[in-house]
């Protein structure tokens, strides 16, 4: 196995770990960026981030307490593969 394929099973155990832990989808969210800023300078696999996640996931959050969930994945947070075009602002 590769020092970076490695690293990258390391990335993906501490986000899964995160995110179970987290109580909301801002601390999931919070976790996640976390991860990526501490692992993307070895691992490169992040080219962008939504610089209003966490705003937008605190705005979700409230949806969820208002009782307007919007599906089974409401307030995940998601990392598209960079070939993957999206318009989020």
């Amino acid at each position: 196995m590769t020092k970076i394929a490695c690293l990258a099973g390391v990335a993906v155990a501490a986000l899964l770990a995160a995110s179970a832990a987290a109580q909301t989808s801002e601390e999931a969210t919070k976790a996640y960026l976390d991860q990526i800023q501490a692992r993307n300078d070895i691992l490169h696999a992040v080219i962008a981030v939504n610089p209003a996640a966490l705003t937008d996931a605190k705005a979700l959050d409230a949806e969820r307490q208002a009782g307007k969930v919007r599906s089974a994945i409401h307030g995940l947070p998601i990392l598209l593969k960079d070939n993957i075009e999206a318009n989020d602002g």
